[in-house]
């Protein structure tokens, strides 16, 4: 590396005195000619830090911390970055902050940042500043996750009101009008609270998610799922659909993703929550999904659209309803399902050619004496006459 000598080093004070006019007016933003002196000074060495530390004066060093977030991934860029660090103060660290909130994404402000990576002093001034570790913030720039990473720490706590989590960036020191501020509102959805999406309500949250990425809409599932009981989580349906296409399908791409992405816990609310959309998707009628929605947490649900039928699968046996409420339930062994009607089902194309398939082809009663396999349309005291047939499946009973 070119190294100055005292008279070089005197020939470039020199030259930093003529680009500052009578009345010692720094230009606010970088020109070519101090371009030039920075490009001279990151050649001179680390040897000299101290000299030019003392020489610049504050406005200059400010342009300094500009130069060095344009061009970090040239040489000479180390001297630099060590006079920055000797006149460290709250303003270089403003500075540097600013510009991340627009540029955080840009490989040469991620390359700047290096330079600074382990300097303590760095750390205990952001922490003062903002209030948040610096360790995580510079690993989340150069990561690429800084929004990601500010929304968990704006989201915690009690700042999950959109009116706190506006305080909370506030207080990190985000500004509104920044690229960060934006892509962090916009992730406010994935840790506010249960109220705030009732507020928003189903259509403005559908609306909300239509334009983000997997990413986001998976995170905002799994906080509905620990925000939401199941019962609210109904009128919550069309965000179901959104993030799903294909509600449930499990050869689903983005329902693999949502299922490895789930707690057990989370898994098992929305499991829950899937089948309420398929019991009322196909049913609609409300006294049927009603009843059958007793009992998503004692069995398995699953729906075929195509033929309009909902399946309730519990542990010895497995009913069929039907998208109208004219056609009965059918009510199979499991080994018969197997067995019989599987067969049925995949040989129709559409609901009333099913219905007659199993009317015709399939072993059933209609007075319930069939253990296994009944037919119980909806009429008369039918809820009670399923229940008493259901919990004596159920215990075992003869």
């Amino acid at each position: 590396m070119l190294c100055f000598e005292p008279i070089q080093l005197m020939q470039v004070d020199q030259q930093l005195q003529e680009l500052r006019n009578h009345d010692a007016v720094i230009p606010p933003e970088l020109n070519d000619e101090y371009r030039r002196l920075f490009r001279l000074i990151g050649r001179s060495g680390l040897r000299h830090t101290a000299s030019w530390s003392s020489i610049l004066t504050q406005p200059e060093i400010l342009l300094l911390g500009h130069y060095l977030l344009e061009e970090s991934e040239t040489s000479g860029m180390e001297p630099l970055a060590a006079i920055i660090l000797v006149r460290l103060d709250y303003e270089v660290l403003r500075l540097l902050y600013r510009r991340s909130q627009d540029y955080y994404r840009d490989l040469r402000f991620q390359g700047a940042l290096q330079y600074f990576r382990t300097d303590r002093r760095m750390g205990e001034l952001f922490y003062q500043a903002y209030g948040y570790p610096w360790e995580g913030y510079l690993s989340s720039v150069i990561s690429n996750n800084l929004a990601a990473y500010v929304n968990s720490i704006a989201g915690a706590g009690n700042y999950a009101t959109e009116e706190g989590y506006a305080n909370r960036l506030k207080s990190m020191g985000i500004l509104s009008d920044t690229l960060l501020y934006r892509e962090c509102s916009i992730r406010f959805i994935t840790v506010c609270n249960g109220t705030e999406y009732l507020r928003l309500g189903a259509n403005e949250l559908t609306s909300m998610l239509s334009d983000q990425s997997i990413e986001i809409r998976i995170s905002t599932l799994k906080n509905m799922l620990r925000n939401l009981d199941t019962f609210q989580l109904r009128s919550f349906f069309p965000v179901l659909e959104l993030m799903l296409g294909q509600a449930g399908n499990p050869g689903n791409r983005v329902h693999k993703e949502t299922m490895s992405a789930l707690t057990s816990e989370e898994a098992d609310k929305y499991i829950l929550w899937l089948n309420q959309y398929r019991i009322i998707r196909i049913l609609k009628d409300q006294e049927r999904s009603s009843f059958w929605l007793s009992y998503v947490k004692q069995c398995t649900v699953h729906s075929r659209e195509e033929l309009g039928i909902v399946l309730f699968q519990f542990k010895d046996f497995t009913v069929i309803e039907f998208a109208s409420p004219n056609r009965a339930a059918y009510f199979y062994d499991n080994q018969y399902m197997v067995e019989v009607v599987n067969e049925g089902m995949e040989a129709s194309s559409g609901e009333e050619i099913l219905e007659d398939w199993l009317h015709q082809h399939t072993e059933w009663s209609a007075q319930g004496e069939h253990k296994n396999h009944w037919r119980k349309a909806h009429r008369d005291n039918w809820q009670t006459d399923m229940r008493e047939y259901i919990f004596q499946r159920n215990s075992g009973l003869p």
